[in-house]
Order: C-alpha cells, then sequence, then structure tokens
C-alpha cells in the first residue's frame, strides 16, 4: 500500500490492485463528508443547475391596447406585476436562491472530489479510467479494480 504522510495526513495513492481497499476506503469517507456519496454511486441524481425565476410567470395587470395576439411589450419586469404576482416571484426567488446555494455547495465538493481522485490515482489509471468529461460516478466504476 502505498501512503503520503503530510502534515499528518495519510492518503492512499491508487497505484495497483493491492491498494484498492485502502483507497476505496478513504474515497468513500471524502464521498460522504462531502453529501455526494449516494450521487457517486447513482443512487439519487446529480442536481442540475436552477433556472431563475422570470418575473413574466407572475401575474401581471393587463397592458392597455393588449389583445389576444399578446402584450405590445413582451419584456415584464417585477414593476408589472400585481401584489399577488410579486409576492410569489419572491418565493420563487428564494426558493431559487436556497437552491442554487445547495447547487454551488454540492458542484464545489464534486469538484474536490475528482480533485483528490487526481491526486490519490496513478497516471495510468488516470488516462485509462478518468475521462475528463465523464462524471465522478464514471471515474469510481472504471478505477474499480
Amino acid at each position: 500500500m502505498n501512503t503520503n504522510t503530510n502534515n499528518n495526513e495519510k492518503t492512499t495513492f491508487l497505484a495497483s490492485s493491492d491498494d484498492w481497499e485502502s483507497w476505496n476506503l478513504q474515497f468513500q469517507a471524502q464521498a460522504v463528508a462531502g453529501g455526494i456519496w449516494n450521487q457517486v454511486q447513482g443512487v439519487t441524481p446529480f442536481l442540475n443547475e436552477p433556472p431563475a425565476p422570470s418575473p413574466a410567470q407572475g401575474s401581471t395587470e393587463p397592458i392597455v391596447g393588449d389583445d389576444e395576439a399578446g402584450p405590445a411589450d413582451p419584456m415584464i419586469t417585477t414593476a408589472d406585476l400585481t401584489t399577488d404576482g410579486f409576492r410569489t416571484f419572491q418565493m420563487d426567488w428564494t426558493i431559487y436562491q436556497a437552491n442554487k446555494k445547495d447547487y454551488a455547495q454540492k458542484f464545489e465538493e464534486f469538484k474536490r472530489l475528482k480533485q483528490w481522485i487526481l491526486k490519490t490515482v496513478s497516471l495510468h489509471y488516470q488516462e485509462t479510467s478518468c475521462d475528463p468529461i465523464q462524471p465522478t460516478g464514471h471515474w469510481y466504476t472504471a478505477l474499480k479494480i
């Protein structure tokens, strides 16, 4: 087993099948600590970046000159919303911000995990198992020796 001791931090290095058990244990610990183990395993789906809400989704006052063809000015802002429409937009915005924060945290955890993999896996295994455009779960499956 290859280990790297730096500032009292032991890190296993995956260079052969003999290293798998200890490397896998550390990998799982990293994924669990980051709250992404279920996504890595494919148990729960990866989060998609949430779309920002649009004021156009809320209730607006009728625009003077509006006909069946649609509003004369398709650019709707929060100033065009009714009171209820504005409240709805505020709630949608609050939910969006929470979802965006969760997405950003998970994204950072996956980024950290991929960086950890690149530091702890031999160049040969990286070249054969860690295609940069593939998700972390694919890397993990490919690295299983």
